[in-house]
């Protein structure tokens, strides 16, 4: 763990580099809670969802990042609020050194062909009332990129061939109800390859379908990555298709960054307690080889109230007093790989 003791913050705060396609910082977004009249007469103050608190991050130019987690941690928060489809409480996010939120909605309209996303759920992201073909021409005809009814025809049937749904004819005439659920995810992709993006958010894109039909989803998301030289942000809890997917790793925890390096090296080497616990949860495909479990007990915290010094210090097995007072950085421990604990400091 050597190297300068620099926060990912500090890192990120100056020029953009042409590398970079998307830089993410201090990005928060806290949801109003509904509550009574009378029950906030009495408590004096409103109440917020922590969903998303200060996030900082990069994403290089043809890689991916891995944004992994338990469910409510603030993942499909954060791959929203990067494109825009919600509005942010404060933060930055610069798309090609661009202030997406500074835009107004006829500059950010012209942007959306550049960053698409891919939704968790295929069954709800479709609209049961269109066809195969008005479904995956709908961003065409928004943004006016076909010259005609042929060319528009020519363009959804290349996108339908690209995503191994052929022949294109036999599916642009069906409804969504009539296609299996790895189907609908392949029709979600030729939606969002549509438009050339050159940036995609994929939100837990194989969750909802059925497991074998997993690899083949990610092999070719993997595959149109390699061709296109498309850049993903691929949000998922499961950190074996993190690994396979990934160059870069990011760990959320109740709205917050506990570690983020090169893919190889936070699964090698973890380096805090939370990471170490998902990585040793992870099932290994040998018999006889031998990993300790690490059992995390109890809840995860309300994102209403979350607990003060690190949020993770009421579930970690190692936690001392300074953990439950004071909020850890995002120190950097060597090139590239940062991580907030406290016990870091204390084993060096």
């Amino acid at each position: 763990m050597s190297g300068e003791r620099i926060t990912l913050e500090e890192a990120l705060s100056g020029e953009i580099p042409d590398n970079v396609l998307v830089r993410v910082l201090n990005l928060r977004k806290l949801f109003p809670v509904r509550t009574g009249f009378l029950s906030m007469l009495l408590r004096g103050e409103r109440l917020f969802v922590h969903a998303v608190d200060g996030v900082s991050f990069d994403i290089l130019r043809g890689e991916t990042l891995a944004l992994v987690g338990e469910s409510g941690c603030g993942k499909t928060t954060t791959g929203r609020l990067i494109l825009r489809l919600i509005e942010p409480t404060s933060g930055k996010v610069f798309f090609d050194k661009i202030d997406i939120f500074s835009l107004d909605k006829k500059e950010l309209q012209k942007l959306r062909t550049r960053m698409q996303m891919i939704f968790q759920d295929p069954y709800g992201s479709l609209n049961p009332r269109l066809t195969i073909f008005d479904t995956i021409a709908e961003p065409l005809r928004l943004h006016n990129l076909y010259e005609d009814q042929e060319d528009l025809e020519n363009k959804v049937a290349k996108a339908l061939e690209e995503v191994g749904l052929t022949p294109p004819e036999s599916f642009m005439i069906r409804y969504p109800h009539e296609l299996s659920g790895g189907q609908r995810q392949r029709v979600a992709i030729a939606r969002a390859l549509i438009v050339n993006p050159e940036f995609i958010v994929a939100d837990e894109p194989v969750s909802m379908i059925d497991v074998s039909l997993r690899a083949g989803i990610l092999n070719l998301m993997l595959d149109l990555k390699e061709k296109y030289k498309m850049t993903y942000l691929f949000i998922t809890h499961d950190l074996a298709q993190a690994r396979y997917m990934s160059d870069h790793i990011a760990v959320m925890y109740l709205g917050k960054i506990v570690e983020i390096g090169p893919t190889e090296e936070v699964i090698r080497e973890p380096l805090h307690p939370y990471t170490k616990a998902l990585i040793s949860n992870v099932p290994i495909p040998d018999p006889e080889a031998k990993r300790e479990k690490i059992i995390l007990k109890g809840e995860v915290p309300s994102p209403i109230n979350p607990p003060p010094g690190c949020r993770f210090h009421t579930r970690c097995p190692y936690a001392k007093d300074i953990c439950k007072k004071k909020e850890p950085e995002l120190l950097r421990y060597s090139p590239n790989h940062y991580a907030a604990c406290h016990l870091l400091s204390s084993i060096e």
